[in-house]
């Protein structure tokens, strides 16, 4: 094989990851080929609009809307693919696979819903698909998961996967902001798209996780349909000061275990006590903890989203590209076998904490408590909230709770749905997790 003089790449994508990872490249071009060895070129950069104001300089004949002036390029050795779009994204990540050049991505929706496909191609064109930018931010837990972390058995992931809701919840907790303000306040910072629903609802999480579950548990491919998604949408300020007042704070969890059923897998509101190690990972910070055999508990915190943190995992994969391409070699990312058995969430059991508006009566906790028993839902106690009585149209109204001992979650969602149909039952409002 000829050795190479320098590496080209062609970068998709010009946005804020993608005018990140070029403001990185022209400010530190001789640091890039102290590090690698050989000079890196981004020759060729894929965009839209071509009159669009940039807050990089991309010099004269660098720019490009056509696609196939990177994918049949064969002066290109390496496609970075920061363009966003799922369907475009992975029709240029696999084109460019086909083509023989390593691929470097962020798009965690593409790798976590069509990783087996693109992994294949890549195989059959001796080429590999990259993504430590997809997951975390710039924590780096990819190549941990598929390199360093290997001579350990991982048995669980946790982890605060989506910095947008983790700042929303922050701004609940510490300001006592509403939902809705502090979304907006999300938006103005510019830490929240025009569209929020992945986000919010949880789904951008569940791609993350997937893709966590399938690297540290090597079971198989986790399809993140299969992961049980709540968001944050129908939490109330007043939930924080109750989990106050518990010994708890609220944070948005995805989690997985590697169980003898199969994997467990969700994402949901969580009441996590004071002294949990992610109780403190606040505003747009990405936590997460494994736990392992030999390894113990490990905890990896750091920046999960923003353009100059993603770029540096981006160039992180641009790195480890030019080594194996100098080298003619490909990483050992043996680490797909199959579709993974992800076990329906109504077979899970956890605690859960329920609050509910009612009107106030008498027997009301009797029957609440035969309605749990009914569907084999064990209850540790039911609170009336503190100062949480008041009257409305001539109806006394009160909020309550209900604390259920681990339980499974199909029962609990029926004793719910059966609470809701009783006559002194006004709302269900939030519904809460309970980790220890």
């Amino acid at each position: 094989m000829t050795e190479l003089d320098k590496i080209n790449i062609g970068l998709l994508g010009a946005g804020v990851v993608g005018g990140s990872v070029l403001d990185y490249y022209y400010h530190s071009r001789d640091r890039i080929a102290q590090i690698t060895g050989i000079p890196i070129e981004i020759s060729h950069v894929l965009i839209k609009d071509s009159q669009k104001a940039r807050n990089v300089s991309i010099p004269d004949g660098v720019l490009t809307t056509t696609l196939d002036d990177i994918t049949l390029n064969p002066n290109i050795n390496v496609v970075v693919s920061l363009l966003g779009n799922e369907d475009f994204e992975r029709y240029a990540v696999s084109r460019s696979l086909s083509q023989g050049k390593f691929v470097v991505t962020a798009n965690k929706m593409i790798i976590s819903k069509y990783g087996p496909e693109l992994f294949d191609i890549a195989k059959e064109h001796g080429v590999s698909l990259m993504f430590e930018a997809a997951v975390g931010g710039g924590i780096q837990i990819i190549d941990n998961l598929i390199n360093r972390y290997t001579p350990n058995r991982i048995q669980s992931v946790l982890g605060i996967l989506n910095g947008t809701t983790n700042f929303i919840l922050t701004k609940m907790a510490k300001e006592r902001m509403a939902f809705e303000d502090a979304l907006a306040f999300a938006q103005e910072a510019g830490l929240a798209e025009p569209d929020t629903t992945n986000d919010i609802e949880g789904y951008n999480a569940a791609y993350k996780l997937a893709i966590l579950a399938s690297l540290a548990f090597r079971k198989g491919w986790v399809d993140p349909s299969q992961i049980h998604c709540e968001g944050i949408t129908q939490i109330h300020s007043r939930d924080f000061k109750n989990a106050e007042d518990m010994g708890y704070v609220i944070k948005l969890i995805a989690t997985a275990n590697d169980t003898q059923r199969g994997i467990e897998a969700w994402v949901a509101p969580v009441l996590l006590p004071h002294n949990h190690l992610l109780t403190n990972i606040d505003g747009q910070l990405n936590g997460i903890l494994l736990r392992g055999d030999p390894i113990g508990d490990t905890q990896l915190a750091g920046a999960g989203a923003g353009g100059e943190t993603t770029a540096a995992s981006v160039w992180s994969d641009i790195f480890k590209a030019t080594h194996h391409l100098r080298r003619n070699t490909l990483p050992e990312d043996n680490f797909f076998q199959g579709q993974a058995n992800v076990v329906s969430f109504d077979e899970c059991a956890h605690s859960n904490y329920v609050r509910l508006t009612i009107r106030d009566g008498l027997r009301i906790v009797q029957d609440i408590g035969r309605i749990c028993s009914d569907n084999l839902v064990s209850i540790n106690q039911i609170l009336q909230l503190k100062d949480r009585k008041w009257v409305e149209d001539g109806i006394d109204l009160a909020e309550m709770a209900i604390d259920m001992d681990p339980s499974g979650e199909g029962n609990i969602t029926q004793a719910i749905a059966d609470i809701a149909r009783a006559p002194y039952c006004v709302e269900i409002g939030s519904r809460f997790r309970v980790l220890s």
